[in-house]
């Protein structure tokens, strides 16, 4: 977006350093662009754990365990951003995690890395817990939102943007997939003038 090779772009990047999602990015990476940044919903954030949760990991700084061997995502991923903000904020070496440099790309293939026991634990959402079949420990609301520039040639699309997230057919739609927060879909979080 920022090169100009996108107009709109999902996020859901956290920043440790204020508590809030995506506004601290936007803020340095898109200076001087007009923009508009609309919620598009919440979801529970956490660790992906073995059924039963044999080895009772509760919070962030659990991780710094040595018995605990963890399935990390890519560079860039929201969920890494939020792993490696947690591991920042409690004065936890990336260095010290056993696993840490083990990557999958999607919250899926991490949590199915837990489930088959290549990994005790993984960062991601309670969607793909479910998914596949294992326990999550829920530490964070994350809010992922759309991010669109404000161009004469995308007026349109956010308005027809605004428009499908504030419809009842659209949100009736996202509650059928159980596990996430709408009630802030359609806001307007920030918006540059």
């Amino acid at each position: 977006m920022y090169n100009g090779k996108g107009d709109i772009v999902g996020l859901h990047m956290f920043d440790g350093g204020t508590g809030e999602y995506n506004v601290p990015y936007l803020t340095k990476i898109l200076v001087g662009r007009p923009y508009i940044l609309l919620n598009l919903l919440t979801r529970n954030a956490g660790l992906y754990v073995q059924k039963g949760i044999p080895l009772n990991l509760k919070d962030w700084t659990d991780l710094k365990r040595k018995n605990i061997k963890i399935i990390n995502r890519e560079k860039g991923s929201g969920a890494r951003i939020l792993l490696d903000e947690q591991l920042r904020i409690n004065n936890i070496p990336p260095s010290e995690i056993m696993g840490y440099e083990n990557e999958e790309s999607n919250h899926y293939g991490v949590a199915t890395s837990d489930s088959n026991g290549l990994a005790d634990v993984g960062v991601g959402i309670e969607k793909a817990a479910k998914m596949v079949g294992i326990d999550f420990v829920p530490l964070i609301a994350e809010r992922y939102d759309l991010v669109l520039l404000k161009t004469p040639g995308t007026e349109q699309l956010i308005n027809t943007l605004k428009d499908i997230l504030t419809s009842a057919q659209f949100q009736n739609e996202v509650q059928l997939l159980k596990g996430y927060d709408i009630s802030r879909t359609g806001d307007i979080i920030y918006e540059t003038f």
